[in-house]
């Protein structure tokens, strides 16, 4: 958008930059069509405009930024790179005129002094060796305060820099869906502070156990709460939704902008099967965050998680109950080149059965599993190998 809060869209598939001065599409005007002569673009990637109502045009298949003074293509200039060796995808000007450029193909940014390329700049690492590099940036926008904000496309994150080096560089971003995760960003852009605010935010967002007997406590987890805003938020409270998940924290009743915290979580199931709940922070001042918890638990134990036999020779898993109530098993099953046999009925308390694997040795190793099912629906595996 322009000062005067126009929009402008580098229209790539059109050859041609597109004004309007609403979303609504008011005033549409269009500029260009395919070529490399003055008024004409190939596949431009990206448009601005600086204070005086000039727009700029990265022409990517041209490997140009293209400067003019209205949507005529008045006063036509051109800052021109060599052709297919460099591919201008994002442009940017800052308060004193200057313009930048990302290089998608070169994997760099480049700023001069005016559209005549003059006291041309560049910052070229190679990201494979060193890791404050880019690789295939696109967008890229300047700040009043100088600062350089990329979209650092193909690292999936978004770089901040300062005067053309990597001093105080920062980065946001990793490959995901979550929060703080990128894929492929193209465009980046900030705005004016209006008002601090608190934003929380979890990480993981989820926690996985292994199965766990029945009321036996596992390793304990952690998830972290954090204050990503620039005001302070209130942690009213952390909860567990079910005691099969038992929770300690530490975290203070406010916490600071840039602050974290976090939430140590054990998997003590009091009952067989999936158990699945949650770890809630309610916050006043930021929206409140959950982390999801869940984990099996199962009412028998196995003496063995791999059995490896020789010779054709059978082995054996002793299923026992540890609980103090009877239990029995839902199914026994192998999977593979494997056969079982067992004795398992109902467990009393403290009982335990016993299952035979058997193979047929061919001269080959083979392998397999045996799946032991509870009458919870909790699985437990053994891994099978004959050789």
């Amino acid at each position: 958008m322009d000062a005067s809060g126009k929009i402008y869209v580098a229209d790539a598939g059109n050859n041609r930059i597109v004004r309007m001065d609403d979303i609504m599409g008011t005033n549409f005007t269009a500029l260009g069509r395919l070529g490399n002569e003055a008024g004409q673009f190939s596949s431009p990637a990206a448009v601005t405009t600086d204070a005086a109502g000039n727009i700029y045009v990265a022409d990517t298949a041209n490997a140009r930024v293209v400067e003019f003074s209205d949507m005529l293509g008045t006063n036509w200039a051109v800052w021109q790179f060599p052709l297919n060796y460099l591919t201008p995808n994002g442009v940017a000007v800052d308060a004193s005129g200057r313009i930048f450029t990302t290089d998608s193909l070169q994997n760099q940014v480049i700023r001069a002094d005016n559209i005549s390329g003059a006291n041309e700049v560049s910052i070229n690492v190679n990201f494979l060796i060193y890791i404050n590099g880019v690789d295939s940036p696109s967008g890229i926008f300047v700040d009043a305060a100088g600062g350089i904000y990329i979209a650092d496309t193909n690292n999936n994150r978004v770089d901040r820099l300062y005067d053309m080096t990597y001093d105080d560089q920062m980065v946001l971003g990793t490959s995901g869906k979550g929060v703080g995760n990128l894929s492929l960003p193209h465009a980046v852009v900030t705005q004016p502070e209006t008002k601090r605010v608190g934003v929380s935010a979890v990480s993981p967002p989820s926690l996985t156990f292994p199965t766990e007997l029945v009321g036996v406590a596992s390793p304990t987890e952690t998830t972290m709460l954090s204050n990503i805003g620039l005001a302070p938020l209130t942690v009213t409270s952390v909860t567990s939704s079910l005691a099969d998940f038992p929770m300690t924290n530490n975290c203070p009743s406010t916490l600071a902008a840039g602050q974290s915290c976090l939430a140590t979580v054990a998997f003590q199931p009091t009952t067989g099967g999936l158990r699945k709940g949650s770890v809630k922070f309610t916050l006043k001042g930021a929206a409140s965050r959950s982390t999801s918890v869940s984990g099996s638990a199962a009412l028998v134990t196995l003496s063995t998680t791999s059995l490896v036999m020789f010779d054709g020779a059978s082995g054996t898993v002793t299923v026992t109950n540890p609980l103090t109530t009877s239990t029995s098993l839902k199914s026994v099953k192998t999977l593979g080149q494997f056969t079982e046999t067992n004795n398992c009925g109902t467990l009393a308390p403290g009982a335990s059965c016993i299952i035979n694997v058997n193979w047929s040795y061919n001269g080959f190793v083979i392998t397999g599993t045996l799946e032991v099912t509870d009458i919870s629906d909790t699985v437990q595996y053994v891994s099978l190998t004959g050789e």
